[in-house]
């Protein structure tokens, strides 16, 4: 009864309007064209861009959450540097390993010659960006409560973070060994940082985030809070686009990621029936289109659900666990050794994925205008489709589980 919920509930990811189209498509174009219009249709959900403005002087943890925000230390490729005290002169551009239609830019601060508030947003490009994260260390800026003023004048959403909370917490710790307090240290600072922003008028109504920028840690104090907020002021489908990109995954970010995805799965099984897919799972009969269309889909899944190669690289290393260990959970789930789609890895695949709890809604009426094959086609290649999804679902929660209990988030 389960599954059924859940199936009906992904059903509402293809609206009236949307199915409209298709089949409106449909009856004008025809067959091949009807393919080629569905395989661009997916390409644009997956190239949303997201921009995200990152603003503060220097010392603000600005390049140290650029990092953590997509599950990098300094020492990783295409990472930040950190430590630098050097003014940021030129935005400056960071593209998400997973997706690069993710980037998060470091701004230069208001202020400076080339940057000044006659020019600021011009120079920026102010409009482009989805929203802003406004970092201060201990005191709020002439600056930053400018910038604020302008994304409130530009509808434009921002978040003020106060940044080095664990620092505080120490140092406070180091200082009054005695009568620490670390909530009643948290509140003074969020109080305060409050008191200052009425008084210019930009409190954000979401309130002040007290965040380390640490990787390690991404689950105290307000970073979870911080990643959901960014998400709910997105539209829909950049933020679907944002929510598959985030690294630091959670029991809860998991099963957020595979909605997310089985949401997709009429779409994708509808492409794959076009491509030619043989619903008996024949080796000998399936084009190679449709094989590498499989592969490249269960690559995405394995990005999205932090099981690519360059994601458990980084976790082994961040964790000392052996490398080795992490891959073997997703290749023993899978029942595949070398991680690439094969003819015989798509009978091997299709022969468990006859799961009489998982129902097939149609997707477009279309199907049945066509023949009894292709629905057919339809329904083995969604349940192909389902069933590595759920393997890699369960991969990527044994690797969670494998984390030292500071690196995740219990349900």
């Amino acid at each position: 009864m389960a599954e059924k919920s859940q199936a009906e509930s992904e059903y509402k990811y293809i609206g009236a309007e949307e199915l409209e189209e298709f089949e409106a498509y449909y009856e004008e174009k025809g067959f091949e064209q009807f393919a080629e219009f569905m395989a661009n249709k997916i390409k644009e959900v997956q190239n949303v861009p997201v921009k995200i403005a990152v603003t503060g002087i220097s010392g603000t943890g600005k390049s140290a959450f650029v990092n953590t925000f997509r599950g990098l230390t300094a020492d990783d490729n295409g990472a930040a540097k950190v430590g630098s005290l050097e003014t940021t002169m030129v935005p400056e551009e960071y593209h998400h390993p997973s997706n690069k239609n993710v980037t998060l830019w470091d701004l230069p601060g208001v202020g400076t010659s080339k940057f000044n508030k006659d020019n600021y947003e011009e120079e920026v490009n102010f409009d482009s960006y989805d929203f802003f994260l406004i970092f201060t260390r201990s005191r709020i800026l002439e600056d930053d409560v400018w910038l604020a003023e302008r994304a409130q004048l530009r509808s434009k959403n921002y978040f003020i973070v106060r940044t080095h909370i664990d620092v505080d917490i120490e140092g406070d710790e180091d200082a009054h060994p005695r009568t620490h307090d670390a909530n009643k240290l948290l509140k003074e600072i969020r109080d305060g940082t409050k008191k200052l922003l009425e008084k210019d008028g930009v409190y954000p109504k979401d309130g002040v985030y007290l965040i380390s920028t640490r990787l390690k840690h991404v689950d105290k104090w307000d970073y979870r809070k911080l990643e959901q907020d960014m998400l709910h002021k997105l539209p829909h489908e950049k933020r679907e686009v944002l929510t598959l990109s985030l690294n630091n995954l959670s029991k809860d970010l998991i099963k957020e990621k595979c909605e997310i995805l089985r949401s997709r799965l009429k779409q994708k099984a509808m492409l794959l029936a076009l491509k030619g897919f043989v619903p008996s799972g024949l080796k000998d009969f399936m084009p190679q289109e449709v094989l590498d269309f499989i592969d490249n889909e269960m690559t995405s899944y394995r990005q999205a659900l932090g099981l690519d190669d360059g994601t458990l690289r980084r976790l082994s290393q961040r964790t000392g666990i052996e490398l080795e260990s992490l891959i073997s959970e997703t290749t023993e789930i899978i029942e595949m050794p070398t991680l690439r789609i094969t003819g015989d890895v798509v009978m091997m695949l299709m022969a468990c994925a006859i799961d009489p709890a998982v129902i097939v809604y149609p997707a477009l009426s279309i199907i049945s205008k066509l023949s009894v094959e292709f629905g057919l086609a339809y329904e083995s290649a969604y349940r192909l489709l389902h069933n590595i999804l759920g393997r890699l679902e369960t991969a990527s929660l044994r690797v969670l589980e494998k984390m030292p209990s500071t690196q995740h988030t219990e349900s």
